[in-house]
């Protein structure tokens, strides 16, 4: 669980820098090797704002109530990077999304690890992938309970993503 602190800091810097800002357009980057939203996957996101962020496990969520929503997987060495045109997009940028006036955010993946997906809902995708609870988001007797029943050695318990909520790839 490493990449949770990464996770984590990323999910703060989509929240400092890109809340409350209405998306204008979509634009794509390298893309072989990534899962990206499609073109109408990305459609439904223009004219909307993200005004809420989330996390679970190494997943990200930016969206509103309302949706929709996009989940985030920074894989081994991605982000989420907040920056002001007209300066360009970092490397290994993969998709852009622009808000109205000069912010965007990039998602840089340079090992092509990482996904992102649209969806409607960050709990009902959750469930239906089957994540278990969110290693930082329980207790010391639920984390016993959840890892204490494990036979063999703790590492594989702690990386088991159906144990704590860790998604391998997505649905």
């Amino acid at each position: 669980m490493p990449e949770l602190p990464e996770a984590e800091s990323n999910r703060v810097r989509v929240e400092s820098h890109c809340l409350n800002r209405t998306i204008s357009a979509i634009t794509l980057g390298e893309t072989s090797h990534v899962d990206l939203p499609g073109p109408a996957a990305r459609d439904r996101l223009i004219g909307r704002q993200f005004t809420r962020t989330g996390r679970h496990g190494k997943l990200i969520f930016a969206g509103s109530d309302s949706g929709p929503w996009i989940a985030v997987h920074l894989g081994m060495t991605g982000a989420l990077i907040p920056f002001d045109a007209p300066a360009d997009p970092p490397d290994h940028t993969r998709i852009v999304i622009a808000f109205e006036g000069d912010r965007r955010l990039a998602f840089r993946v340079p090992r092509k690890l990482g996904w992102m997906a649209v969806i409607d809902d960050p709990a009902a995708y959750v469930a239906q992938a089957g994540l278990g609870p969110d290693a930082l988001a329980i207790d010391r007797d639920a984390f016993a309970d959840t890892i204490g029943g494990t036979r063999g050695a703790i590492k594989p318990a702690l990386m088991n993503q159906k144990k704590l909520g860790q998604p391998v790839c997505r649905i």
